[in-house]
């Protein structure tokens, strides 16, 4: 794990746990197939959403419960990812 650094900074990416290059093998060990629908809870600073995008996962949707989080994740997505043309949904959710 990566210590804490500037992780309030909107726009600045920061792994909490792992990136896309430590998740991604499990997905091709499992055949998880690029047009899979995949949910992803937890977003904000982190860069991960952002490169399974561009590693070809389109069809994600994240969610968080702070406006914030979601606010930076929309940052680094930029619109060119966002849906309905780049298909990344995000919103703000609670359980």
């Amino acid at each position: 794990v990566t210590p804490r650094r500037n992780y309030n900074k909107r726009n600045e990416s920061f792994a909490w746990y792992s990136d896309w290059k430590d998740i991604e093998p499990f997905f091709s060990d499992l055949h998880i197939p690029r047009n899979a629908t995949i949910l992803v809870p937890g977003v904000g600073n982190d860069p991960t959403l952002v490169q399974m995008h561009d590693d070809g996962y389109h069809q994600l949707t994240a969610f968080d419960y702070s406006e914030d989080a979601v606010a930076s994740a929309l940052g680094l997505l930029g619109p060119e990812r966002l849906y309905p043309d780049g298909t990344v949904r995000v919103s703000v959710e609670d359980a």
